[in-house]
């Protein structure tokens, strides 16, 4: 039986997805191959789900360095990776140049910069998209740019008057760019991105210069992200840690004082937990944990993360994340209940404040009719 992507919360996998895990990731050579005749006594060629899909590459990888079977399939995986990473980090080349002669600092993001800057095999780590930060104070000029070279954005630019940190724009050739004007939705503010700009370190990309995270924000970032629940469900972030840990270059101090600052240290410490449980414990992952063990999580921190690994759902589906969104618009978290209504109608897409009290009736009303059928 094929396992739906959507169906198991961002920190646990199935136990198919934990064989493929530690076949794309472990350390021990038996113990990677073994994990992946496992996965295939559960899940047959061509039966895997959209995230297993992505961990073949890695697997592929993984396998090959402790000496494993050849396998075709993987082969297979491995090659097309590499040919789709290859356009997409040339279209990513093409936007950066741009951004470059409008002299607007850029920064690369997930993926692309572990890519480039930490797996360093174009095959291994597969991509959608490519991602790319700008300082929000020049992002309509990064969409002008980008505009004037032949990409298409959306012309009414909605999604800057919502509290949305990124939104794609799209090449000539119909390449998947996500511009952000923030590194990440947990922290909106010009503190946070100043402090990963001031940090980060150089890469080139499609042949052009710019910039990508220091190792400890990379971890942090691949962390936050990867344990936030997603329709494309892909644990591929967990082989993202174990390849950034591995490296040796993670600042551990730097990195839990980061987290701290970014009211982030619970969601890094479950995604370091998650990762220890289901791949393997490393001396890296034990001193971050044994940094983040002693410092309380607060049962708003908790609550937050709960919601935040599991699929909006129930009589108020997204509506706790957006309230937990709303709460992190501010790098205090300190906003009037009242603001919260604004930021809903901003989330929405609606220009007028009134009837958002029906609005959110008319949500639930959906909702319960929608479990009776079911």
């Amino acid at each position: 039986m094929i396992e739906r992507d959507r169906a198991w919360p961002a920190d646990r996998v199935s136990p198919a997805e934990g064989f493929l895990l530690r076949a794309a990731a472990a350390s021990d050579g038996a113990a990677a191959i073994e994990a992946w005749r496992s996965f295939r006594t559960l899940v047959k060629e061509g039966d895997e789900t959209m995230g297993q899909r992505r961990l073949l590459p890695l697997a592929f990888r993984n396998l090959l360095r402790h000496g494993g079977p050849k396998d075709p399939y993987l082969t297979h995986a491995y090659a097309n990776s590499f040919g789709a990473n290859a356009r997409l980090l040339g279209e990513a080349g093409s936007a950066l140049r741009a951004l470059h002669e409008a002299s607007i600092e850029t920064m690369v993001l997930k993926g692309t910069a572990l890519l480039v800057g930490h797996y360093r095999d174009l095959g291994a780590r597969p991509m959608s998209d490519a991602d790319i930060l700008v300082p929000e104070p020049r992002i309509r000029e990064a969409l002008d740019a980008l505009d004037a070279s032949g990409w298409r954005s959306d012309p009414a630019r909605r999604w800057l008057g919502s509290p949305q940190h990124a939104d794609p724009v799209f090449s000539p050739n119909g390449a998947n760019v996500d511009l952000h004007r923030h590194a990440t939705t947990e922290a909106p503010w010009a503190v946070a991105d100043r402090r990963f700009f001031d940090d980060a370190t150089p890469i080139e990309v499609g042949g052009v210069q710019t910039l990508a995270m220091s190792a400890g924000d990379q971890l942090l970032h691949s962390a936050v992200h990867g344990l936030r629940w997603s329709i494309a469900r892909s644990p591929v972030w967990m082989v993202d840690i174990v390849t950034l840990l591995r490296e040796g270059q993670v600042d551990i101090d730097k990195t839990v004082r980061r987290a701290l600052e970014l009211r982030l240290h619970f969601a890094l410490r479950r995604a370091l937990e998650t990762v220890r449980d289901v791949i393997e414990a490393t001396g890296a992952i034990e001193s971050l944990l044994a940094r983040l063990r002693p410092v309380p999580a607060g049962l708003s921190e908790r609550t937050e993360q709960w919601f935040r690994v599991r699929e909006p759902a129930g009589l108020l589906g997204a509506l706790p994340n957006l309230w937990f969104s709303y709460r992190r618009s501010r790098s205090d978290g300190r906003l009037p209940i009242m603001g919260f209504a604004r930021y809903l109608n901003a989330a929405w897409g609606r220009e007028s404040e009134s009837g958002l009290g029906a609005v959110l009736a008319t949500k639930v009303w959906r909702r319960l009719r929608a479990r009776r059928r079911c």
